[in-house]
């Protein structure tokens, strides 16, 4: 069992961020990164973030995920994202649900016509790994965040579990 997608020699496996944390709440970490440069939903440099369980002998390919705009119900466009997860990655439990969840920046977004206003993507754990149901797609637009979103304001450049 390996790692899942066709990570091209370009992708950027790992350059920018790389969390850990428990996803699948078994006591042993698991590694998130992203692979921005992945292909994803047919769409040649989309970016994708890769998830690799923890086992007894350490990280291992088996069950890891790799998740875009492209997964079922995760919010987002991967034409329109272009290397959605090139800025960050994180794991927390953001929900207070059991295990740590995926939190992915996108800086580069545009929202309401403005380049470069930037969201973030949260994906949710499930029982035993990551799932896009209930996953959030969160912008200076979203209800209860202060503000609009401004070209080159760049939200989600940096995300930190708090």
């Amino acid at each position: 069992h390996g790692i899942p997608g066709d990570v091209a020699d370009d992708a950027n496996l790992g350059e920018q961020t790389l969390a850990t944390g428990d996803v699948n709440a078994d006591g042993r970490t698991d590694l998130a990164t992203c692979v921005a440069g992945a292909a994803a939903g047919g769409v040649s440099g989309a970016g994708a973030a890769l998830v690799l369980y923890g086992s007894k002998r350490g990280l291992t390919g088996k069950r890891s995920q790799e998740l875009s705009p492209a997964t079922k119900h995760v919010p987002g466009d991967p034409v329109a994202s272009g290397n959605w997860c090139e800025d960050g990655v994180n794991l927390g439990n953001f929900n207070g649900r059991g295990g740590d969840d995926l939190v992915v920046g996108d800086p580069n977004a545009t929202v309401a016509g403005q380049s470069d206003a930037g969201d973030v993507t949260v994906i949710y754990a499930g029982r035993r790994r990551l799932s896009g149901k209930g996953a959030r797609l969160i912008s200076l637009l979203t209800p209860g965040f202060p503000g609009d979103p401004l070209s080159s304001e760049y939200f989600g450049y940096v995300n930190y579990e708090g």
